[in-house]
């Protein structure tokens, strides 16, 4: 919006739209101030929301902070996983090491409230890439547990949009291999490792 409003502002300062100029300098000279009036408006439109965002994204952090520290200390976290194979009889283990509370809050909040209402119970992991497995509330062989796992996570309201508020990538932990995390564009519930 605001990129066609300075176009628009220059093409009537420049008069470069091919338009004939019939001698109505105050007429145009009038829409130009107006258009730059408007542009000005949606700057701070945008730098307002801009902010606005921010201070959410903050204040998200610090009681997720808060409340992992009051449910699960300081860590360092670590979630262990019980996985079953069907063509086994023992359950296999996976130890998660998490990254720091500082670094992401709401992603650790997140994932250890996922873990904590059991909401994974009954999931499957799938083999994505070779190097790549993704694990979640979702069963490819069960048909009425996958529905059932995919109710419970609708009226928890982690699907269809995801279960984090926001993305917390840090460059400081790379998606590796040997690294677990949510998908970018959803965001969880689902996981890769």
């Amino acid at each position: 919006r605001n990129k066609n409003l300075a176009e628009e502002v220059k093409k009537l300062k420049n008069n470069s739209g091919h338009q004939r100029v019939d001698g109505n300098v105050e007429e145009m000279e009038g829409k130009i101030a107006e258009l730059e009036r408007r542009l000005d408006e949606s700057q701070f439109e945008v730098e307002y929301w801009r902010d606005k965002n921010e201070m959410m994204i903050n204040k998200i952090q610090f009681r997720n902070r808060k409340e992992v520290l009051e449910r699960y200390g300081p860590g360092p976290h670590h979630v262990e996983l019980a996985i079953h194979f069907p063509t086994t009889k023992t359950n296999e283990k996976i130890t998660l090491r998490l990254y720091s509370l500082d670094t992401m809050p709401h992603t650790i909040h997140t994932f250890l409230t996922l873990i904590d209402r059991q909401h994974y119970n009954r999931g499957s992991f799938l083999s994505l890439r070779p190097h790549v497995l993704v694990a979640g509330p979702v069963d490819m062989h069960d048909v009425e547990n996958n529905r059932q796992l995919e109710q419970k996570m609708k009226r928890e309201g982690y699907f269809p949009d995801g279960a984090l508020l926001f993305n917390e990538y840090s460059g400081e932990f790379p998606h590796v291999v040997g690294t677990a995390g949510f998908n970018e564009e959803m965001g969880g519930p689902v996981f890769y490792v």
